[in-house]
């Protein structure tokens, strides 16, 4: 996360506070979402499986959003 200067306190908050955006409940090993949060000027994805047999969440990885593929607010996937 240090590369892309995102921390882990912003992950942190992103899934708790953030919004589901998507949601991947055939994705394997474990059902998954995609989460959405924006802190000050600037916007994180964030993609979590949820191991429910254990209850441990796993970041699966975090990210800015392309501006080629969301919206303005990084909300919505544009329609290719």
């Amino acid at each position: 996360m240090d590369l892309l200067d995102i921390t882990a306190d912003e992950v942190e908050q992103c899934i708790h506070e953030g919004k589901v955006i998507e949601s991947y409940e055939d994705a394997y090993p474990f059902p998954a979402a995609l989460y959405y949060h924006r802190f000050h000027e600037r916007y994180i994805h964030v993609v979590v499986g949820f191991n429910n047999k254990l209850d441990i969440q796993h970041v699966i990885t975090v990210y800015y959003p392309d501006t080629e593929r969301w919206d303005e607010e990084f909300f919505k996937e544009k329609v290719t």
